[in-house]
């Protein structure tokens, strides 16, 4: 008879101390829920800022420099081209310009101007026949190259709401983007942020590690 082999009993005390020791270790810091909201609100105003800006520069520097025009468009006739409250740049029209080219033109006894497509060109007559993209037909008057006062070439969406707004009356929603944009500067400015050390910028921090600013954090959180 072979002898009997010892067993090893595990001991329950030493396997409790050792569990107890790894839930007693102290948790690494993560991102606070509140901050990460805070810091997104922020970089979202500053890419919002940003944003704006350039579509601004977009139609203030053709004007400025070069001479140009730009008009907001108030109606859906040129749709899906060009979209109400969007901005058009119109460039001096070469005559006679092209079919396809949008062209912005005075009507008789009308003062407003008109955004739409040549459609055709007459050079007998010297007058242009046009059609907003949405319109099933063409506009009733042929319209003479001398009426056509500049040529778009270049649209910047949405930018052109506001002067719509302010054409309309339409205060509230003047006053709806104001406070918008005022909530957007503030927090592209001064920061979304946790806490506010006395007399010192707010800062997004993690407690117990350097701040090495939002996005480095989240990676370092993650690996």
């Amino acid at each position: 008879m072979h002898p009997a082999l010892p067993t090893a009993t595990p001991s329950t005390a030493s396997f409790d101390a050792e569990v107890d020791a790894l839930l007693a270790e102290p948790r690494p810091p993560g991102l606070d829920a509140v901050a990460l909201c805070a810091g997104g609100l922020h970089a979202a105003s500053v890419f919002t800022v940003m944003t704006m800006a350039i579509l601004a520069l977009c139609v203030v520097l053709p004007v400025l420099f070069l001479g140009w025009e730009a008009t907001a468009v108030e109606s859906g006739s040129m749709q899906p081209a060009l979209n109400r409250g969007d901005v058009v740049v119109l460039k001096p029209e070469p005559r006679p310009a092209a079919v396809g080219t949008v062209v912005r033109f005075h009507t008789a006894g009308h003062d407003a101007t008109t955004l739409h497509r040549i459609v055709a060109v007459d050079h007998r007559r010297h007058t242009y026949t046009t059609r907003g993209d949405a319109n099933p037909t063409v506009d009733t008057d042929a319209v003479p190259f001398d009426a056509v006062d500049g040529e778009g070439v270049l649209v910047v969406p949405l930018l052109g709401y506001p002067i719509l707004w302010l054409h309309e009356a339409n205060l509230g929603a003047l006053a709806m983007l104001l406070v918008g944009l005022a909530v957007v500067g503030l927090g592209a400015t001064r920061g979304w942020a946790t806490d506010s050390p006395p007399g010192g910028r707010r800062a997004l921090t993690i407690p117990g590690r350097p701040h090495r600013g939002l996005f480095a954090d989240t990676i370092w959180e993650c690996r």
